[in-house]
Order: structure tokens, then sequence, then C-alpha cells
């Protein structure tokens, strides 16, 4: 646990298997919070899947090494989380998803979530990290923005033209 020092102190964690229900429930509600925000997922899809499903994809994130989730933790309360993967075709790390409870948010929350993401993407030794972000979502953009990230160009229409546009943002690490 990586304490992180300021008024209100938050300690940021790696997943353990034994948080599935935990890591779900917060999945669950970052879906009802921002529906565009991940492409094919929708709250009563999520809660339809078995837990098995749930409980393995804990134990994947928290036990391999090309993968993994980090829970921030406010005062002994998970307030957000956020979702790695390397690409190591590309040299690559990818943020598959970041979120912050909106009762904590600009508290520096996502600043840290990301900085453990980098860290996890330095010690597995790729130069760059990438993330998809919705187009429509200015908050998100600006934040990534600010922190050394910048559109590749490439945007991607989901759900077959009906759904959100993203669009691809890297940085060097």
């Amino acid at each position: 646990m990586k304490n992180v020092a300021g008024a209100n102190p938050v300690q940021i964690t790696r997943i353990r298997p034994e948080d599935w229900q935990l890591f779900w429930d917060l999945r669950v509600e970052f879906v009802e919070s921002s529906p565009d925000a991940i492409s094919l997922a929708n709250p009563a899809f999520m809660r339809s899947r078995p837990k098995i499903l749930w409980m393995n994809f804990a134990d994947e994130l928290a036990t391999q090494t090309d993968s993994a989730a980090f829970i921030a933790w406010k005062a002994a309360e998970a307030v957000g989380f956020v979702e790695v993967n390397l690409l190591r075709h590309v040299d690559q790390g990818r943020i598959a998803n970041i979120w912050v409870r909106s009762s904590s948010r600009r508290q520096g929350i996502g600043e840290n979530l990301l900085k453990e993401a980098f860290a996890f993407f330095e010690a597995s030794g790729v130069a760059k990290a990438s993330l998809l972000a919705t187009t429509t979502n200015q908050e998100a953009i600006r934040f990534y923005e600010r922190r050394g990230f910048s559109s590749t160009g490439e945007v991607l229409c989901l759900r077959g033209g009906l759904g959100p546009t993203i669009a691809e943002y890297i940085r060097t690490l």
C-alpha cells in the first residue's frame, strides 16, 4: 500500500483476488455514472455476468505481469481505480480505465492513480502510455492533456456508429 501525503491522505493498492466484489461494485458505479466511458458495457450487462468471471478477472489483475488494477482508498473507502495493461508489440502501456468517484474528484486522486499506472509501465520497461477517451468528455481530456497526453489523431466511432466517439491519447514516460 502506497500512502500519498496531503490533507486527505490517499492509499493506492494493487487489487487482490479477494477484492473482486469491491472491484465489481466500483466498475458498476463507474458505468452507471459514466455510461459512455466504457465502449460496450452497461450496468445491466455487467450485473448479468457470472461472479466467477469477476473473480477470475480480479485474480488476473492481481497476479499477471502484463495487466493490473489499482484501487485508491481515502479514509478506508475505495474511491477510484485504474486498470492497466501492456501492449508490448508497440512498446506501450495502456490505461484501460481510470475513474474517481465524483465526490472525491479534484483532490489529486486521479493524479495518484496515473502515477501508479506510470510506475507499473516503467517497471515493465515500456516507453509510452496510451489511453482512449470519449471525445465529448472534455473534463477528462483536459485532465489527460495537463498530464502530458496528446491526441494521436486516431478516432473511432463505437457501437456501429450509434455510440460515442473515442480518441486515442499518448505520452512518453
